[in-house]
């Protein structure tokens, strides 16, 4: 034990400190004192580390000086933004790497300026930009971007910071930002501010298929396929539709650039290839049973689909100029020119020759179609002309000293009712189908609105009531439910039933049960209801929360699912 403890004091001595050539004499107790000594020999250390510190600051900034140039940019320059962004994204990475770029301009004097631009070199840069995203609420949320994230993922950030459904991307100028663009391809930059336009969902309807255009601009369908309830064939090219025409079983929709997509059945216009290169700054879209008219910016018409329901216009084709609008029946057009006058083609029997009354269609307001074939036109001075299948509404001869002042025109497949300035109806055609409204006229006072099935009419008054008349087991009686028609908004048809919206977002319904007419499956969740849109057989109706409640027809299956479709229920559509 006791050599270990020798060893180890042993281990533990400091050899003493040479005192002599420090400049102040130290005494021997101190000069022998260990801690003394360790701490001496830390201390020169530092003091050594120190003073390498400092040579290597000094060496770098000579180095520097010798090496480098100092590059002073404007904080007004447009590369300033970019540069400073860049070496804050970058300021934890290696060197940076930048470039300049000279342009030369000779003027015609044969001055020559040189211009230098200052940009990325090449090789992978990263940079992020700051944008601030705004509703038009005054609600507003900052995010940042790389430039190569898509403008699609920051818009689903900025929808999810906002707290809002689907919409579209606006920079500053009002243009819409491409959801398959990067941000650098948009140009935007930090401090830039955008908005986001949220848009109600808006619904199509053809026979027996929905089309439903999103906030975004994007298309969801659902229904027959063969009438247009499949999409998937196109669905690349739905993205910035504005509008969706529909007819018995196609769709058309007008994207913001002006051009068209189509899809259904082919023969019903669901295939527009042979005029795809005409349908370019398309402005409207109007339809018939089986065939398509488009308005373009420059007044002229394309057509497509089958040829005898209007879809091969060649014959007017000299005449369609200057078109303000277009309707039809199912099988004809009707387009009202710049100067008034109207052009009609398609079936004639359906009104697609208005020969007969050509010489009276001078300053022509509106036209109204009945969809078995006649068509009524509102002349500027409030009087009514009608032509096309004579028991179908074209003779309104039996009536024609009572149509002055009319202020608008309803048609059910085979009849008309009319709304006079005074709130008063007059109505013509089969009676069947709501030409004689005889029993209801004491009633038809202050109407405000008037919606029609096929064969029925449902006028709302201005107290919020309606009045039903036509066939009864198409919408014509409302007795069943008529202590509920109160405070009545809005009304929209099926082919066979009707829907009231009231005051509260509540819904009415009646009519053909299976078609719409029965909504006591859903009543529970149609609340808050802010729009209906109906097919020949089911209604659709959006609530205030974005969602889809659907109900009618239950026999047709939509294909693609095996599932009955009028049934599903589509949430957070918007």
């Amino acid at each position: 034990m006791g050599a270990l403890g020798g060893g180890a004091g042993a281990a533990t001595q400091m050899p003493p400190i040479d005192t002599s050539k420090f400049p102040l004499p130290i005494p021997d107790w101190l000069a022998g004192n260990p801690l003394f000594t360790a701490g001496f020999g830390l201390g020169a250390m530092g003091a050594a580390m120190g003073l390498l510190s400092r040579s290597a600051a000094l060496a770098e900034v000579a180095l520097r000086r010798q090496l480098l140039m100092t590059l002073e940019i404007p904080s007004k320059d447009y590369a300033y933004q970019w540069v400073m962004q860049w070496m804050v994204a970058n300021r934890i990475h290696g060197s940076r790497h930048l470039g300049v770029e000279t342009t030369y301009i000779k003027d015609a004097a044969g001055r020559q300026t040189a211009d230098f631009d200052f940009i990325p070199s090449p090789g992978r840069h990263w940079v992020r930009v700051a944008v601030e995203v705004a509703l038009l609420s005054g609600k507003t949320a900052t995010l940042e971007a790389d430039l190569d994230e898509s403008v699609a993922a920051l818009k689903l950030r900025a929808q999810t910071a906002l707290g809002v459904g689907r919409g579209c991307l606006l920079d500053s100028s009002g243009r819409v930002l491409g959801t398959s663009s990067t941000i650098l391809e948009t140009g935007l930059q930090s401090g830039d501010t955008l908005s986001l336009h949220i848009s109600r969902v808006q619904i199509q309807a053809s026979g027996t298929a929905f089309a439903a255009i999103l906030g975004d601009g994007a298309v969801v369908c659902w229904g027959d396929t063969r009438s247009g309830g499949d999409s998937s064939a196109v669905q690349d090219q739905l993205n910035s539709v504005q509008q969706i025409q529909a007819s018995r079983g196609a769709f058309a929709a007008i994207r913001a650039d002006g051009s068209v997509v189509t899809w259904g059945d082919a023969e019903r216009g669901g295939d527009s290839s042979a005029v795809q290169d005409q349908l370019q700054n398309v402005r409207q879209i109007e339809a018939s049973g089986s065939a398509f008219a488009a308005i373009l910016v420059d007044g002229s018409v394309v057509t497509w689909g089958t040829a005898g329901c209007g879809g091969n216009s060649v014959a007017v084709r000299g005449q369609l100029k200057n078109v303000q609008q277009i309707t039809a029946t199912a099988k004809s057009f009707a387009a009202i020119l710049g100067d008034g006058s109207v052009v009609t083609w398609g079936a004639a029997a359906f009104g697609g020759n208005s020969s007969a009354v050509q010489g009276q269609l001078e300053n022509v307001k509106q036209i109204q179609a009945s969809r078995d074939g006649a068509f009524a036109a509102i002349l500027g001075d409030g009087s009514v002309v009608t032509w096309g299948d004579v028991e179908r509404g074209g003779d309104s001869s039996a009536v024609q000293d009572q149509l002055k002042n009319v202020q608008q025109i309803q048609a059910t497949d085979s009849a008309f009712a009319a709304i006079l300035c005074d709130g008063s109806v007059v109505t013509w055609g089969i009676g069947y189908y709501g030409g004689n409204s005889s029993k209801e006229q004491g009633q038809l006072r202050n109407v405000q609105q008037i919606t029609a099935t096929v064969s029925a009419f449902a006028a709302i008054l201005a107290d919020g009531s309606v009045v039903t008349w036509g066939d009864l087991r198409r919408g014509g009686h409302s007795g069943a439910v008529q202590h509920q028609l109160k405070n009545v908004k809005q009304i929209r048809a099926s082919g066979f039933a009707f829907a009231a919206i009231l005051a509260d977002g509540s819904v009415v319904t009646w009519g053909d049960d299976e078609r719409g007419g029965d909504s006591s499956a859903v009543q529970a969740q149609l609340k808050n209801v802010q729009q209906i849109e109906a097919s020949g057989w089911a209604f659709a109706a959006l609530l205030g929360d974005g969602s889809l409640t659907t109900w009618g027809k239950t026999k047709t299956v939509d294909m693609s699912t095996g599932a009955p479709w009028e049934t599903l229920t589509l949430t957070a559509l918007s």
